[in-house]
């Protein structure tokens, strides 16, 4: 009746070697360690993702069904010859942005489901709430996966021990792995239309530049981008078309 049965235990002992176990923690260390810093730190970080990411949130829907008022700031503040291909270009990225929510949505769904899966397999109690939370907060950048990982470790450690607290969180990384080197560029790059590796050097540079806000607007930035860079080799080709 054991939580971590030992069939499950049997199962998975290839996993749970010296050597497996030495290099699990080397990478917990590594994912830990740049993030810790100090207890209030890692929770103001935490706390203004949340806060970026419901402004965000806000602010793309806001956006994605405003109709005339952005439109109106655009004529206002761009030169007037310019003005039409400004509000065309704003309308393209408005529908970008949307799409982009639209991903974020479904990158959310796919984590959470393995989550459960992997959680499910070991048994992990609460593996459905645990799943529910980690899709909620992985749209913040960062902390989320760090977050709902922690939570489901704490709660494999309790009650299945120290080997069962290393396969949560060996099977965290690894998800954590997929979602940044793999799913997030797939699910963009279908959703959104914009390459996987401009959303890679999107995000790393909002990052860089703005921290949380940074990366959650660098996707529909990058969109626009793609617009804008899509109408300039457009102009070219109609250019050279004519000079021949």
């Amino acid at each position: 009746d054991s939580i971590f049965s030992s069939s499950t235990s049997s199962a998975l002992q290839p996993f749970i070697s010296p050597a497996f176990t030495s290099a699990l923690l080397l990478q917990l260390q590594n994912l830990i360690v740049p993030t810790s810093g100090s207890a209030l730190n890692v929770v103001y970080g935490i706390f203004g993702g949340v806060v970026s990411f419901i402004l965000i949130i806000v602010l793309s829907v806001y956006f994605a069904f405003q109709e005339t008022g952005v439109d109106d700031f655009l004529r206002l503040v761009v030169p007037v010859k310019h003005q039409n291909y400004a509000v065309n270009l704003w309308k393209r990225s408005r529908h970008k942005i949307g799409l982009w929510m639209q991903g974020q949505l479904i990158l959310s769904l796919i984590i959470g489901v393995l989550g459960y899966l992997w959680l499910s397999i070991l048994q992990v109690p609460y593996a459905f709430l645990i799943a529910i939370f980690a899709a909620m907060v992985e749209i913040i950048p960062m902390f989320g996966s760090i977050v709902s990982g922690t939570i489901a470790v704490i709660i494999g450690a309790t009650t299945g021990g120290t080997q069962l607290a290393l396969l949560v969180a060996g099977g965290f990384i690894i998800i954590n792995l997929l979602q940044s080197h793999l799913i997030y560029p797939l699910v963009v790059k279908q959703v959104v239309g914009v390459p996987p590796l401009m959303v890679i050097l999107a995000m790393i540079a909002g990052g860089q530049l703005a921290g949380f806000l940074g990366v959650l607007l660098s996707v529909p930035l990058a969109a626009a981008l793609q617009e804008f860079i899509n109408d300039v080799h457009k102009s070219k080709q109609q250019q050279l078309a004519e000079l021949k």
